[in-house]
């Protein structure tokens, strides 16, 4: 799993669709389907419960959603961090 796979698995949480998700991230609803599924592959088990109300986040899904917020608050600002570094003279 990588940040980009967790950004799109929070953005259909947040808009509970794939289709708005999928144009929000300005993406094809099927690349993001396949990106979902990779997710649930590589870790083993279902985010959302399949069998249910669609986007209804099983207990793993849950925590990754809770966790993952922060993982990418914290590699958004580690990026914009770095960044601002670069741009300050540096002292000799």
């Amino acid at each position: 799993m990588n940040i980009q796979l967790l950004k799109y698995f929070i953005e259909i949480v947040n808009t509970r669709s794939l289709s708005a998700a999928a144009r929000n991230l300005f993406v094809t609803q099927p690349t993001l389907s396949l990106a979902l599924k990779k997710m649930e592959s590589e870790l083993g088990t279902a985010l959302f419960d399949h069998s249910d109300q669609p986007f209804q986040l099983t207990d793993t899904g849950l925590y990754l959603y809770e966790h993952g917020q922060e993982v990418v608050f914290q590699f958004d600002q580690l990026v914009t961090d770095i960044r601002e570094m670069n741009q300050k003279p540096v002292k000799k």
